[in-house]
């Protein structure tokens, strides 16, 4: 658990049934975000996010992420987002996309994609206890 400016904020992935907590030692993290794994944000017992990472290679938009939550709005069916382009050249997979997956105070964190994978960016500005 983090004291981001005194609400205490988790960061949890769920692989194979079991929950890591993402521990935010320093101002900025990045963390591999294994693909099929759940990642949740929760503020207490609100959700900020919850969403899984499918690398679909044969997708026209290969990066999905597949939301149950996304910035504290919660859905009934996953909501899909996706990107990328179809990779018909190995170039494809060298472009990067972002989206911003919590930006609350200090906190900031999103999910970076490239080369077929997923890492999960966290930077507070403040004091990390």
């Amino acid at each position: 658990m983090n004291q981001l400016n005194d609400v205490p904020v988790t960061f949890t992935l769920n692989v194979d049934g079991r929950e890591d907590p993402i521990k935010v030692v320093e101002p900025e993290i990045d963390v591999l975000l294994p693909e099929d794994a759940r990642l949740v944000v929760e503020e207490k017992e609100a959700v900020w996010c919850d969403v899984r990472f499918v690398f679909n290679p044969d997708s026209d938009r290969p990066y999905e992420l597949h939301f149950k939550v996304l910035l504290g709005t919660p859905y009934n069916t996953d909501h899909l987002i996706a990107f990328g382009t179809p990779l018909a050249e190995d170039k494809d997979l060298l472009n990067k996309y972002k989206i911003e997956i919590v930006a609350r105070g200090g906190l900031m964190a999103w999910i970076e994609m490239t080369q077929g994978k997923a890492r999960l960016a966290i930077k507070y500005e403040g004091e990390v206890p």
